[in-house]
């Protein structure tokens, strides 16, 4: 091995196709031996750093305690807190300066690092404000503390992980994101970007199949079976009545107690007989829906005036896939106007939301599904806005609400997200 970073990047691949057939847990464990050159010095390379790596709550034990902008008293003074004054710990020095002290470096309200001496903290219980059930939308890494700058890298945590908020509303704005305290299902603290996670209306379920049921990874008879799980397995479902393909059955979106992600059958489809059931007995008959976030009208059901292919025109709005072209309407639509957001007239490139089309005298909205921002393209800015949107963090009106509407349901959520992320890395293709 000679890449330093392919130990990371090829092991999370080796490790995410392990989580997804449920082969690793606190339990059950995988070391992996990397192979490097012979005749290496038997002796190993100490860890970089001094730190031991926490996420904690402490509180200052006397009055105009400093905080330094380093180690030790020669530092720059950051600031001044007091008595009783609440702090996040996310760093143990681990060896003494010259006089005796250890440096421990510490979170201020505003977001701002720097180092206290140990001797005036003391630990106390975790500050929450909140439990909530959130899922992965991306693949993000879970730092020590909030923001990029000044924090660790504690793992990456995949798509479609569970995790719980325990403090929000905190760190609004560092390096342009709201940070969020979680807990992991290891129970291990961290903190997320708010742009990788949404939150989820999680419940607990119970397998009552007497025949058990196959937690598949796509929801689709012919994916592949993750895992088969017996009657009386609980379950936790975090998605109902997730899109498919495979319209004959009703599926639902699950995670197994060791951690994997997947997609059952919730009933029987000839006898409508439940194979799944909340633990508390509830309907499971309700549709889902993870955000309040409703598009402005343009859905599946409304009957298009004129269709072709990757394009329909509706009532109001010009749908169409992301990348066509001004030339390809034109083809289609013979003595169409296309306008830009400027109302500069268009002869050639990709079409964009909120342009403007003029055909038999009516004008409509251009709306390309998974591009919200309007300039054409369908990228990780649009994903992160679709993702925002879902979990009402950012607004969307009009033409740019329904781009990110890609399945045509009428709302904006998490799965829209996701979907507009897979068009963004080219592993999926919207179609109309």
């Amino acid at each position: 091995m000679t890449n330093v970073s392919a130990t990371m990047t090829e092991a999370t691949k080796v490790r995410e196709a392990y989580r997804k057939i449920g082969m690793l847990s606190e339990t059950n464990r995988i070391k992996f031996k990397i192979p490097v050159y012979k005749n290496m010095p038997s002796q190993k390379c100490s860890i970089p750093g001094s730190e031991q790596i926490v996420t904690q709550d402490v509180q200052i034990k006397q009055d105009s305690v400093v905080v330094r902008t380093g180690k030790g008293n020669t530092y720059s003074e950051l600031c001044k807190l007091n008595k009783g004054n609440k702090i996040l710990r996310i760093e143990l020095d681990v060896k003494a300066d010259s006089a005796g002290k250890y440096w421990d470096k510490v979170v201020l309200s505003d977001g701002r690092k720097g180092y206290v001496s140990r001797e005036y903290l003391e630990a106390i219980s975790l500050q929450s404000n909140a439990n909530e059930s959130y899922i992965v939308t991306a693949n993000t890494n879970f730092r020590n503390g909030p923001g990029i700058d000044g924090t660790i890298i504690i793992r990456t945590i995949s798509v479609d992980q569970l995790v719980t908020v325990v403090e929000k509303g905190k760190y609004k704005s560092l390096n342009n994101e709201e940070w969020y305290r979680v807990k992991l299902s290891d129970g291990t603290y961290g903190y997320v970007g708010t742009g990788f996670i949404a939150p989820v209306n999680a419940e607990k379920v119970k397998v009552v199949c007497s025949d058990g049921l196959n937690i598949r990874e796509q929801p689709s008879s012919s994916s592949s079976v993750l895992k088969a799980v017996a009657q009386g397995t609980i379950l936790t479902r975090i998605e109902k009545n997730v899109t498919s393909s495979d319209t004959k059955y009703i599926w639902d979106k699950v995670t197994s107690s060791s951690g994997i992600v997947g997609y059952v059958v919730r009933q029987d489809p000839s006898t409508k007989k439940a194979w799944i059931e909340p633990l508390n007995n509830t309907n499971t008959g309700e549709t889902s829906g993870n955000s309040s976030g409703s598009a402005s009208g343009q859905t599946n059901s409304e009957k298009p005036l004129v269709s072709g292919d990757g394009y329909k025109l509706l009532s109001s709005n010009l749908i169409c896939k992301p990348e066509m072209t001004v030339e390809q309407l034109k083809q289609a639509l013979t003595e169409v106007t296309i306008q830009d957001a400027t109302k500069a007239n268009k002869t050639t490139g990709n079409l964009a939301t909120g342009w403007l089309i003029t055909y038999k005298e009516k004008t409509y909205t251009v709306v390309v599904l998974g591009d919200i921002n309007g300039d054409g393209k369908v990228t990780t800015v649009d994903a992160a806005r679709s993702l925002k949107c879902a979990a009402n963090k950012y607004e969307l009106k009009g033409a740019y609400l329904d781009a990110s509407d890609v399945n045509g349901d009428g709302k904006v959520t998490t799965v829209d997200a996701a979907r507009i992320l897979k068009v963004a890395a080219g592993k999926y293709k919207i179609s109309i």
